[in-house]
């Protein structure tokens, strides 16, 4: 062979050698690419370019035992010890996920997204209570923008309320905000966030009655009458309070002339007077033990769910939208939800918690979501079948948190999926719990004992 040819040859070899060498692979996407730290063990799929069957996944600096799928798909176990860290900087940590290769060679790094689930203090007792199961209604929670707690519930015909200034460690002594009819009777509270005023409403003898207090609960305005006493019975009132402007919805009825309807007042001076927005013509009378609820989206979209029996054989809810502040509203549509508890999220989603009554005598707890007004809804059955006092908030992390009896439970993805459900607290005679969360993402329950007695519990801060 000439010495040319030897060239050639080793020449091509070289070049051979080269176009065979493995190169850095590359990480493009990681699926789930969040989880939570109580969570059970779970497959993660890592897709990308250049990977082989020498290829493993690098989760947090632990080199996992990888299996090559083909088409550039490793996958691996992710164990709940992998997740496990000690929030010490709040309820969320970003570890680093990179692919290694057989000689050593890693690629880019994605993060993986570990959620904490709050752990929650020990509770504390607002106030003793003589309400008997039979007319026991929730106590309800808000919050102001400086994140001060505010609690009002009912004890047989008095209406009491109370606040904590520092996250729910301590309350002030209960206050008496008025006395109603024989029990029950139903109300609700809005607190104005930038100004911290506390916004009552209760129905009385047929009245819907109104009072505020800006001083943190310890005086209250004179009771206002939101309607007058005439042949219509005005009841079931509820609140909310949305960009400095003041709703009251409440039912209306005339059993003389067999005419119901769904009404909603709107104040924009803070309270200081109200005018009628629009109301919604019914067909049949009003029954359920909660109130109307109204909420307004990112986009000004005023939902409004309420309480009745038309076309059922037992009480459930329906909804409605309105475009033009509460003036007119959609033709509403029955959603099979008893006791709703409602919530929007950042994508402007609707979020109900409630119980469907599967027959007269049988429920079940169920979420549903709805991003088109109600045209088609997700729906999760949750396995409890009994009559429960559930709630919903769609807390800043971007999970929606669910809460019933003594269990709380989240979602991170708009409740498609749920994380493993925990205790806020060991009482298992609590009942009829509400939920709010401050802009950190903190949790604040509070719950009626059956045992006697207000209770509250705040997960841990920051």
């Amino acid at each position: 062979m000439s010495k040319n040819a030897g060239f050639l040859l080793g020449l091509a070899a070289l070049c051979l050698c080269s176009c065979e060498a493995k190169k850095t692979p590359v990480l493009a996407s990681l699926s789930p690419d969040n989880g939570i730290s109580t969570a059970s063990d779970f497959v993660l799929i890592a897709r990308g370019n250049e990977l082989d069957e020498d290829c493993q996944v690098v989760f947090n600096g632990r080199v996992k035992e990888t299996q090559f799928i083909g088409a550039n798909e490793l996958r691996c176990e992710i164990t709940a010890a992998d997740l496990e860290f000690v929030p010490e900087t709040g309820l969320v940590k970003k570890v680093p996920v990179r692919i290694r290769s057989a000689e050593g060679d890693e690629s880019n790094r994605l993060d993986f997204t570990i959620y904490g689930y709050p752990e929650f203090l020990p509770a504390v007792k607002i106030a003793d209570s003589t309400t008997g199961y039979s007319d026991t209604i929730r106590p309800l929670l808000d919050l102001d923008e400086d994140g001060n707690v505010y609690a009002v519930w009912r004890d047989r015909a008095a209406l009491y309320f109370s606040y904590s200034g520092d996250g729910g460690a301590n309350w002030r002594l209960p206050v008496l905000v008025a006395t109603g009819p024989a029990p029950p009777f139903l109300f609700a509270m809005a607190v104005q966030k930038a100004t911290g005023t506390a916004c009552v409403v209760w129905e009385d003898d047929d009245i819907i009655r109104f009072s505020r207090s800006s001083d943190s609960g310890q005086t209250w305005t004179l009771p206002q009458a939101l309607t007058r006493a005439t042949a219509w019975k005005a009841s079931h009132p509820g609140i909310s309070s949305d960009n400095g402007k003041i709703y009251v919805a409440y039912l209306n009825s005339n059993d003389s002339t067999d005419e119901y309807s769904v009404n909603v007042l709107v104040s924009r001076d803070g309270g200081t007077s109200f005018s009628a927005a629009g109301q919604i013509d019914w067909l049949m009378r009003f029954i359920g033990p909660n109130v109307p609820e109204v909420r307004a989206d990112g986009n000004g979209l005023l939902y409004l769910v309420f309480p009745s029996d038309l076309n059922t054989k037992y009480s459930t809810n329906y909804l409605a939208f309105s475009q033009d502040g509460g003036v007119s509203w959609s033709e509403p549509q029955m959603i099979s939800l008893n006791l709703p508890d409602l919530a929007i999220d950042d994508e402007n989603g609707l979020n109900i918690i409630g119980s469907n009554p599967v027959t007269p005598s049988s429920y079940q707890l169920q979420f549903k979501r709805t991003v088109d007004r109600g045209a088609t809804w997700a729906s999760t059955d949750f396995a409890d079948t009994g009559y429960s006092v559930s709630s919903v908030w769609v807390n800043p992390l971007g999970g929606t948190d669910v809460i019933w009896k003594n269990l709380f439970l989240r979602s991170f993805d708009h409740g498609a999926n749920w994380k493993p459900r925990v205790k806020y607290t060991d009482e298992e005679t609590a009942d009829g719990p509400s939920l709010v969360e401050d802009v950190t993402g903190r949790v604040f329950i509070a719950w009626w004992n059956t045992d006697g007695g207000i209770y509250f519990s705040a997960s841990k801060p920051d």
